[in-house]
């Protein structure tokens, strides 16, 4: 985790952990977490954002209390069936899809392997919202009020504001903007990329102030 300017942090693919499910039937990489010494089972998070590589057909993890999103971020897609909800089919990649993490949850493979994005929020204690930028947007960042993760799916973008930046993102960085109670101003954020191809995909959790994220470059 690489420090840019006084409220920005940079995470690269190297500081992203490693890790196995909650039930050991598949892999993730645990992008952030917060609080940072936070653990699956034992020490519950607020909140949590990780890449999961999903390679047969299986049951997710149960994670009572917590709000989920899942965007298809490679593969060919895969469907949910879900024991309190309809099931869904997801085959156009970096599109949201919300459901609870008590709901016992099996994905069906459509055609081979798939690598998910998931956000994760304590249900009633911090919240979130995803959105996916394509090419560039103004993101309005509430400092003091929110932590703000910022996803680079896909090609390159530059990141800057009044406050800010300019920074550069490459595919596979994110650019986290901490909640801190020190802060006390908003600005807009400026998203711009030089092709129709990028994708960035954008996080926001409202949560009580925080000093840091886990690092995990160790």
């Amino acid at each position: 985790m690489r420090k840019l300017g006084k409220y920005a942090r940079l995470l690269e693919l190297r500081d992203y952990r490693a890790m196995p499910w909650k039930n050991g039937r598949g892999v993730t990489r645990e992008i952030a977490i917060f609080p940072p010494h936070s653990a699956l089972v034992d020490q519950p998070f607020l909140w949590r954002i990780s890449l999961a590589d999903v390679t047969s057909d299986c049951e997710f993890s149960s994670f009572p209390g917590y709000d989920r999103t899942l965007l298809l971020a490679e593969g060919n897609g895969m469907a949910l069936s879900f024991d309190a909800a309809p099931a869904v089919e997801i085959r156009e990649r970096w599109r949201p899809v919300h459901f609870q993490g008590e709901w016992h949850t099996r994905c069906q493979l459509l055609d081979g392997p798939v690598r998910d994005f998931n956000v994760m929020t304590a249900r009633e204690k911090v919240s979130h919202t995803c959105e996916v930028v394509r090419r560039e947007a103004g993101i309005l960042w509430q400092a003091g009020l929110e932590t703000m993760l910022l996803y680079c799916s896909r090609g390159e973008f530059t990141l800057s504001s009044m406050e800010l930046g300019p920074f550069a993102m490459a595919s596979g960085q994110t650019i986290l903007l901490e909640n801190n109670a020190t802060l006390s101003f908003e600005t807009v954020i400026s998203l711009r990329s030089a092709t129709d191809a990028a994708i960035a995909t954008i996080m926001k959790v409202q949560d009580p102030p925080q000093a840091a994220v886990r690092d995990h470059s160790g």
